[in-house]
């Protein structure tokens, strides 16, 4: 399934590509809950076996290290919890 939009995970800055990549490695089942939340809440069709190998099949992955912010409004920030959602602002 193709969606209009992407989500973005942001991260502390890291040294290099390889050093992030190994991070997703180790954090991909949070941000692959969050992906599947997006796309269906019904828990019991998730994949209860989830592995790296499925995540680098379903999801792209693509690491920019630069983020402008265009407006003079604050960013929304949203913290997702996958048992509740809350909007914050900064």
């Amino acid at each position: 399934m193709t969606l209009d939009e992407n989500n973005i995970c942001l991260i502390r800055e890291m040294d290099s590509n390889e050093q992030i990549l190994q991070w997703i490695k180790k954090n991909f089942d949070h941000i692959f809950l969050n992906e599947l939340n997006n796309r269906c809440t019904d828990e019991n069709v998730w994949p209860q076996k989830r592995i790296y190998k499925m995540f680098s099949e379903w999801f792209d992955i693509e690491i920019n290290s630069m983020i402008i912010d265009l407006e003079d409004f604050p960013v929304t920030k949203e913290y997702i919890n996958l048992n509740k959602k809350s909007n914050l602002l900064n």
